[in-house]
């Protein structure tokens, strides 16, 4: 939880010091993530690892690197508290997967770093990154959006389209197809804002509506079905 004066609380889980307490006893209260500077912009939690973006544009990432997550050139160790990750003082978004991390950069360029198995880091390979890797294919981003047990990553850019990449199971990607992406494919235009869920995506687009795409084993897309969809597909509106 990111307050009002822009500190960080955390709470929950800590076996791979996730929490940025210097410790890994879990709290089952909030307590402050200490040692960044400046104030923070955003929190990204991902798998077993946590990223955070200060106002200032840089990053700082703490817990589990056995994938890279931390970003400092290894795949050893874990770190209890925030670490900054080096070379980087222009980040404006940031999003974290299961145990990776991509950044939005001040130009609109994007960085990702950690694991690749499904080419979530959208480099056109599934080589893991131990130092954030620029991705050449996209340009003028304005948000970045991955979830904290997912293999995927998604971005919108200034004009609202969105690009997705990585493990594209039951159409997650949501390209029309079930395939895994290694670089970034285009989804759908006139997007707002994007969330990213385990097998599943959700666009709010400019028009007020919702599209979603993915898992639907659970309704979890709002069509009114439990049928996958491999494109995005419209939220059907609540009744009143």
């Amino acid at each position: 939880a990111l307050r009002a004066d822009l500190r960080l609380y955390c709470w929950g889980v800590n076996g791979s010091g996730r929490l940025g307490d210097n410790s890994t006893t879990d709290r089952r209260a909030p307590v402050l993530v200490s040692g960044i500077t400046p104030a923070i912009r955003k929190v990204a939690p991902g798998g077993s690892h946590t990223c955070a973006v200060t106002v200032g544009g840089d990053v700082w990432c703490w817990g589990d690197n056995t994938a890279g997550q931390l970003a400092n050139g290894t795949t050893t160790g874990r770190s209890l508290v925030p670490t900054r990750v080096s070379g980087v003082t222009d980040a404006v978004d940031i999003a974290s997967g299961s145990a990776h991390t991509c950044i939005v950069r001040s130009g609109g360029s994007v960085s990702c770093w950690g694991r690749n198995d499904a080419g979530q880091l959208g480099t056109g390979n599934t080589t893991p990154r131990v130092v954030p890797t620029a991705l050449s294919s996209l340009s003028a981003i304005v948000e970045i959006a991955a979830s904290g047990t997912a293999n995927r990553t998604c971005a919108r850019d200034a004009d609202g389209t969105v690009w997705c990449w990585g493990e594209g199971s039951f159409g997650s990607i949501g390209d029309g197809s079930a395939e895994t992406r290694l670089s970034p494919v285009q989804v759908l235009e006139g997007a707002e804002s994007l969330a990213v869920g385990w097998r599943h995506t959700c666009a709010r687009m400019s028009d007020g509506g919702l599209r979603c795409w993915g898992n639907n084993q659970l309704g979890q897309l709002g069509d009114g079905s439990t049928e996958h969809r491999t494109s995005p597909t419209r939220v059907v509106p609540p009744s009143d």
